[in-house]
């Protein structure tokens, strides 16, 4: 999972280890990286709604989507 550099993230490593996950963090200063964490994030939202418990979501499901974006075609 990758993230922003932002104070939201400060227990990141917490997370990762509960969640089973590796994490990354764009590169200070360097606005195009950002620009790749929200168009993912905007990505994922046209699959699943901002009050989403991916808690309750099937495994299956999520591997879908994220096959499907992935696998899409650039532009």
């Amino acid at each position: 999972m990758t993230f922003d550099n932002g104070p939201a993230f400060f227990y990141h490593e917490k997370m990762a280890k509960a969640l089973g996950i590796k994490t990354y963090f764009t590169r200070p200063y360097t606005s195009k990286d950002k620009c790749r964490v929200e168009n993912r994030n905007r990505l994922i939202k046209h699959f699943f709604s901002k009050k989403t418990d991916f808690n309750l979501v099937d495994t299956r499901e999520l591997r879908r989507v994220e096959k499907m974006i992935n696998s899409r075609p650039f532009r």
